[in-house]
This record gives structure tokens, sequence and C-alpha cells, in this order.
């Protein structure tokens, strides 16, 4: 774990990210809350982060320090702005957050890397069997999960195929140790499929090129949301 960086696609890639903890949501997606009553994204960015801190079993004043220190590194609100760079976030991580912390663990997963290999398979099965596709839906969303024994970060990507006859996400599940330090295992599946003008070809394709992927685990959708 301590090869892999912890990277600045944070910034970028917050608006995205949930937390959950024996099937309570703590943190749900920034860009999916209500504008009026969701706050600033600094302010959500440094709950998200205090709630890592809380949850490290090693170090029980972590939190405070974190929610302290924030604002010190990332100044908070649209005025700042031009202040959060990923040198300010960069200084954070150093001086803030212990390089041997759970939180520190849970963050080298939260980087546009991880997942690289994964995105490759699918390009690579795409080329072979010739489909067409491109990114969908923007930012990746990645979902924090806490269970009494382990710790699993996801990432979930949405691809559109083109022509735009379907909508698929891949997703990408990373289990560790409850201290964030070793990964125990990964797992790479097809998490949901969006029909939305298939001919029967389509969608054998889709699902021949990337059966090893699908599961009864695989979410089939209509275009209205509909669960096939």
């Amino acid at each position: 774990m301590n090869l892999l960086p912890i990277h600045t696609d944070f910034l970028r890639m917050f608006p995205g990210m949930s937390l959950e903890e024996d099937g309570e949501l703590l943190i749900s997606k920034y860009r999916d809350q209500d504008p009026k009553t969701r706050g600033t994204k600094e302010s959500a960015m440094r709950d998200f982060f205090v709630h890592l801190a809380e949850r490290d079993e090693e170090d029980s004043m972590l939190a405070a320090w974190v929610k302290r220190k924030f604002f010190e590194y990332i100044p908070d609100g649209a005025s700042a702005e031009a202040a959060q760079t990923p040198i300010h976030f960069q200084r954070l991580l150093r001086d803030v957050i212990p390089e041997t912390s759970s939180m520190s663990g849970i963050l080298r997963c939260l980087n546009q890397a991880v997942p690289s290999p994964a995105v490759m398979i699918f390009k690579l099965k795409a080329m072979t069997s010739k489909l067409m596709y491109k990114d969908c839906r923007g930012l990746w969303d990645c979902h924090v999960v806490y269970s009494p024994d382990k710790i699993t970060v996801s990432h979930v990507k949405w691809e559109e195929s083109m022509p735009r006859a379907y909508e698929f996400a891949w997703k990408l599940e990373i289990e560790m140790t409850r201290d964030g330090k070793t990964v125990t295992s990964s797992r790479l599946s097809m998490h949901s499929i969006r029909w939305l003008q298939p001919s029967d070809a389509d969608k054998e394709k889709l699902r021949t090129t990337y059966k090893d992927y699908i599961s009864a685990q695989t979410v089939e959708l209509t275009a209205d949301g509909t669960r096939v």
C-alpha cells in the first residue's frame, strides 16, 4: 500500500464519493445533494476527512486534529477557489495525515490510477469485439464502506455506446484490512447496464464480450430506469 501515492485526483473526484458504515450512509455523493442545503464543497470534503479520521483505531486524536487544521490548507468557499490547488492538498497530506493511518490507506485507493487496469481490461475486450464506447456521466463514483473486520473501496464508472444504444458501468471493489494497511482482495464486475435503444445484436455482443463480468448481481435497467 505504501508504494501507492495519495493523488490529487481526490480534489476532482470528491463530488462523487460516499461513505458508509454497517449499512448506514454517513456521507452521500456531494453532487447528488440539494444545492440549497449541502453547504460548500470544502466543508463537505472536511467532513469526509473527519469521518475517516474518526475511524482510525490507532489515533484517537486524529479526527480533532484534521478538523482543526483542514481549512488552514484548503480554504473554504468559492472566493478561495484559486487556493484549492494540488500543492495545497499535498501539503495537507504531508503535514496533517499520518502516512501509516487507516485513512491514508483509503486515500491511496481513491486514485484514478487504481482502476486503470480495469479500464484496460474493458477497453481491450471491446476492441476485440469491435465495440465502440466513450466516457459517460463525468466523474467516477467512489464508495467507502466500513465493516467490523474490513474496509471496502469501490470505483464505479459509466460508459456509453457509440452509437448511443446503451450505457454500462463497471465496478472495481478493493478490500483491505481494518487498519487500511493491506489489500486483501479485489474484484472487477459489470455493475449496471441501462438499455436505451438496443437491438438484439447489441445486447448479444455486450453480454458475450463481458460474460465473465456479468452476474446475477448486475443490474439491468430500461431507458426510464425500470429494472429489467
